[in-house]
């Protein structure tokens, strides 16, 4: 169990964290596993797989939004990386560096051919409400999805596909 907070705030005073599984055995078993123990008990392992399969991109989404997350911390320069929620917003990836006056904006979709334009433009209008530093910060943006329509040239803007993580990984 992990207690995860914006990583805007301070841990120790935040109010708005929230406790999560950290363990991706346990978080598979939880998410499948327990809640159809009846068609295991049944023999039914067949309907069960069905079920996990048709439901796999929806759990694996986040398990790649905390892939992403490790992605920037080795290969951005910054001193925190996280989630950040306020109400009703929530941005996958941002990063700080308190030095340099720095933040990073990313967004994670496990999808194929996502448009990089309308996620960008979805994550400048929700990257208004990050309240650090807003009167002389510097932005950065980060996408992430199994691949995009096309690539979107920005100088605030990297878009990255598994193929340019995959060798970014070596």
């Amino acid at each position: 169990m992990e207690r995860e907070v914006p990583v805007t705030e301070d841990r120790s005073k935040s109010r708005k964290g929230i406790y999560k599984l950290n363990d991706n055995f346990f978080k598979f078993w939880f998410e499948f596993i327990k809640p159809n123990e009846m068609l295991l008990e049944r023999g039914r392992s067949e309907e069960l797989s069905k079920k996990v399969i048709e439901q796999l991109p929806k759990y694996i989404g986040p398990l790649f939004e905390e892939i992403c997350r490790d992605f920037v911390w080795d290969n951005f320069v910054y001193d925190k990386v996280g989630r950040w929620w306020y109400k009703e917003q929530e941005i996958d990836i941002v990063a700080l560096n308190e030095d340099k006056n720095k933040i990073l904006f990313g967004e994670c979709k496990w999808s194929e051919n996502v448009n990089p334009k309308a996620l960008y433009h979805d994550l400048k209008d929700k990257k208004k409400e990050v309240r650090w530093r807003n009167k002389n910060r510097e932005e950065e943006f980060v996408l992430f999805a199994k691949s995009f329509q096309k690539e979107l040239s920005r100088e605030d803007l990297t878009c990255i596909d598994l193929k340019k993580m995959e060798s970014a990984m070596g």
